[in-house]
C-alpha cells in the first residue's frame, strides 16, 4: 500500500475573538435574495452568505485564505493524488440534535453528484469515483483522477442534516435548513427578510450574536440610507457617492478589501450570431470598459478585468492582459462585415435585480447600439435567470464568480467542455458553452499535477486561448469588496472571497451597547 500524505492544520478554537457583549441581532442589508438555502444543490454567492452561517464545511479558510479543518480535523491524501481520507470530528450535531457523522457526509457529496439534484455542484462532483463511510467518523472519498484543487472546491460545500434533507425533499429543505452551523434558522418572509438565532451548542465557540436578519435592498443606495437611519447595522457592496459619504459619518465605518472575485458578460459561444469568434471580438471591441466600471463604481468598489484572474491571484498574467483588445468601435464594424452582419442584429442580454449589474447591462446595450447591435435588456431575479442559463436560452447575460484561491477554479470550472451536460440543460458552470479541445488539454492536465509552478504556465496559456484567441467571455470588473456598518458591530471580517464572515476561527461579532 502506498504511503499517505498527511495533512492536519490545528484548529485553534482557544484563539478565537474575545466576545465584547453577548446578545442583540444584526441586521444585515445583502444585494440580492438567496435562491435557496440548500448546500447540495446551490453555490452562488448571495445564497451561500446566508447558508454558511447555517451550516460547516469540512474545511473552511482561515483569515489568510489557507486551508483549515472544519468538520473535518484532518485529512490524508493517496500519493497518486486521487484518495481523500478525512478524519471527523467527534461530537458535533446538527440543530435538530441529531449527531453528525459520516453518513451525512456521503448523503451530500452523493447528491451533489446525481444530475437527478441539478445541483450547481454537480460539474464539480461528477469526478468523484467512489464515498464510503469506513465508521461513524471516517470518510474515504476517490477521484476518477488527481485534482490538486479538489480540497479548495470544497470550501464551501455546507453539510446538510441528511435526515431532514430526506424527511423535507430538496424543495422544502431549500427554505427550512438543518446545518451544524453556528445560527439556526428561523424565517424566511421572501422579498422581506430571513432570521436566524444563535446555535448555543455550536461546537466551535458559542456566537456572540443572538441572532442575524437579512434584508434584501437590490438598490444600493436604499441600503446606504437605511444604514444612515439606523434600519440596519450592515450594508454591502455600496455606490462609490455613498461610500465617500458614509465615511464622514461618525457613526459609521466603512471597510473594504479586494477579492477574487470576477464579474463578466456572458456570450453563449454556440447560439445564433454569438457562435461566430469574429462577433465576440467585435463585441470586445465595441465596448469601452474603462470608461464602463469607472461609470458604475467612480475609482470606488471595482477594477477593471481583462480576465478571470484577478490581479494578485496566482494565474494572473501581465502579458494576457496586455493583448486583450482595445476599445475600437470601427474594428467592430469591421468584424461584424466579415462575418455577415454588416447591418448588425438584435439580441438579449439577462442580468439579476441589484443596481450594479443592471448598470453594467445598460452601458453595454448602449455601446453595442452604436455598431447596430440592438440588445434587449431583461432584468430579473437570479433564480430565475440561472436555469435560463444552464438550458442554453440566453443570448447574453452579466454574472459573477468567486470560488476559492486555486487557478483551476477559474479556469477549468468555467471554460472546460461539458457537451453532456449541454445536452441536458443540466447545471454547469460553462454556461458560455466554450468548447476548445485545445483548450480543455491544458486545464485538464494542470489541475493533475501538484506543483504550483508545473501548473501556472498551463492555465496562463489557457486563459490566452480562451479570452484573447476565442473571446469566450467579456470580461468586466473584479470587485472590491466594501462594506459598511454602525460603530456598535464589534469583530467583523471581509475576506478576499467576497464573504462576510460573522463566527469562525478567528473572529466572532458581537454588537456593543
Amino acid at each position: 500500500m502506498k504511503a499517505l500524505r498527511t495533512i492536519f492544520v490545528a484548529l485553534l478554537v482557544a484563539g478565537a475573538s474575545v466576545a465584547l457583549a453577548q446578545g442583540g441581532v444584526l441586521r444585515v442589508g445583502t444585494v440580492s435574495e438567496p435562491t435557496s438555502l440548500d448546500p447540495i444543490t446551490t453555490n452562488n454567492v448571495p445564497s451561500s452568505i446566508i447558508f454558511m452561517q447555517v451550516h460547516d464545511a469540512l474545511v473552511t479558510y482561515d483569515q489568510d485564505l489557507n486551508i483549515v479543518p472544519m468538520l473535518a480535523e484532518s485529512w490524508e491524501v493517496s500519493e497518486d493524488g486521487r484518495t481523500y481520507t478525512f478524519a471527523l470530528r467527534d461530537g458535533v450535531r446538527f440543530h435538530d440534535g441529531e449527531p453528525f457523522t459520516a453518513a451525512d457526509v456521503v448523503y451530500a457529496f452523493t447528491a451533489g453528484a446525481d444530475p437527478a439534484y441539478q445541483s450547481q455542484w454537480l460539474g464539480r462532483f461528477q469526478q468523484i469515483e467512489a464515498i464510503e463511510a469506513l465508521d461513524d467518523l471516517t470518510v474515504r472519498l476517490t477521484l476518477e483522477a488527481p485534482n490538486a484543487a479538489f480540497i479548495d472546491q470544497i470550501t464551501y460545500f455546507g453539510i446538510p442534516s441528511s435526515k431532514a434533507h430526506r424527511e423535507l425533499g430538496g424543495d422544502g429543505y431549500a427554505i427550512a435548513p438543518v446545518g451544524t452551523g453556528p445560527f439556526k434558522f428561523v424565517s424566511w418572509q421572501r422579498n422581506d427578510k430571513l432570521v436566524l438565532e444563535r446555535n448555543d451548542d455550536y461546537w466551535l465557540t458559542r456566537p456572540n450574536l443572538a441572532g442575524v436578519e437579512f434584508r434584501a435592498i437590490p438598490e444600493r443606495s436604499v441600503a446606504a440610507v437605511e444604514l444612515e437611519v439606523g434600519g440596519i447595522d450592515v450594508a454591502m457592496s455600496l455606490n462609490a457617492d455613498d461610500v465617500t459619504r458614509l465615511e464622514s459619518h461618525p457613526d459609521i465605518t466603512v471597510g473594504s478589501t479586494p477579492t477574487l472575485s470576477y464579474y463578466y458578460v456572458a456570450m453563449n459561444n454556440q447560439l445564433g450570431p454569438l457562435a461566430d469568434v469574429r462577433v465576440r471580438k467585435a463585441i470586445q471591441y465595441a465596448l469601452p470598459l474603462d470608461q464602463i466600471v469607472d461609470t458604475i463604481f467612480g475609482g470606488v468598489g471595482a477594477i477593471r478585468a481583462y480576465t478571470s484572474m484577478a490581479p494578485g491571484s496566482l494565474a494572473y498574467d501581465e502579458s494576457v492582459v496586455a493583448d486583450i483588445p482595445g476599445y475600437d468601435p470601427q474594428r467592430a464594424l469591421q468584424l461584424l462585415a466579415e462575418a455577415g452582419y454588416p447591418n448588425g442584429f438584435s439580441t438579449t442580454i439577462y442580468t439579476p435585480t441589484d443596481s450594479n449589474r443592471r448598470q453594467l447591462a445598460e452601458l453595454v446595450q448602449a455601446a453595442l447600439a452604436l455598431v447596430n447591435i440592438k440588445v434587449e435588456v431583461r432584468a430579473v431575479e437570479l433564480g430565475t435567470m440561472l436555469p435560463i442559463t444552464y438550458a442554453g436560452e440566453a443570448p447574453m447575460w452579466i454574472l459573477g464568480w468567486t470560488s476559492g484561491t486555486d487557478p483551476n477554479n477559474y479556469s477549468y470550472e468555467m471554460f472546460h467542455s461539458t457537451p453532456e451536460a449541454w445536452a441536458e440543460n443540466a447545471t454547469t458552470y460553462n454556461t458560455s458553452r466554450y468548447h476548445n479541445p485545445e483548450a480543455d488539454e491544458l486545464m485538464a492536465t494542470a489541475r493533475t499535477l501538484t506543483d504550483m509552478e508545473e501548473r501556472l504556465p498551463l492555465y496562463r496559456q489557457a486563459i490566452r486561448t480562451i479570452f484573447v484567441d476565442d473571446a469566450a467571455q467579456i470580461a468586466a470588473y473584479h470587485q472590491t469588496f466594501n462594506i459598511a456598518y454602525r460603530n456598535h458591530v464589534q469583530d467583523i471580517f471581509l475576506n478576499r472571497n467576497s464573504r462576510m464572515d460573522l463566527v469562525t476561527i478567528y473572529n466572532n461579532v458581537s454588537l456593543t451597547n
